[in-house]
């Protein structure tokens, strides 16, 4: 992940302070193909567009004390690490900022593009502004 950020400034691209990051969104090889991770990601920029719009939708755990309404995020981003997961970012309309070669992570001597083959060839970084 730090690695993907250093290559592209999203603040400095997008010309704002503040984005929900999605992160680890993660579906059960068992509940694949049934829309649940286009869904999360849904729901995340949603939250982060209804927060942009000045609606406070945080809940505090103890459902009394109020949480502050900011920081505001001006859009949502990802990183998506591979074909599978990719496609997501087309269905939600994101945009691409940046395609990473797998050519450029390494793990213990080896590229990932060496351990994966080359029908995994890149990362995406990618977001949305409202």
């Amino acid at each position: 992940m730090i690695d993907a950020d250093g290559e592209v400034d999203l603040f400095d691209l997008c010309q704002v302070d503040c984005f929900l990051e999605m992160v680890f969104v993660a579906v059960l090889r068992s509940h694949r193909c049934r829309g649940i991770g286009v869904k999360l990601c849904e729901i995340s920029i949603n939250i982060a567009r209804s927060l942009f719009n000045g609606n406070n939708v945080k809940t505090a755990l103890n459902k009394e004390e109020v949480l502050p309404n900011g920081p505001i995020p001006k859009g949502a981003c990802a990183i998506f690490t591979n074909k599978k997961s990719q496609p997501l970012g087309r269905k939600l309309n994101l945009s691409i900022a940046t395609k990473i070669s797998y050519e450029k992570f390494t793990f213990e001597g080896k590229t990932f593009a060496e351990r994966l083959g080359s029908e995994e060839p890149c990362t995406t970084v990618e977001y949305i502004t409202f």
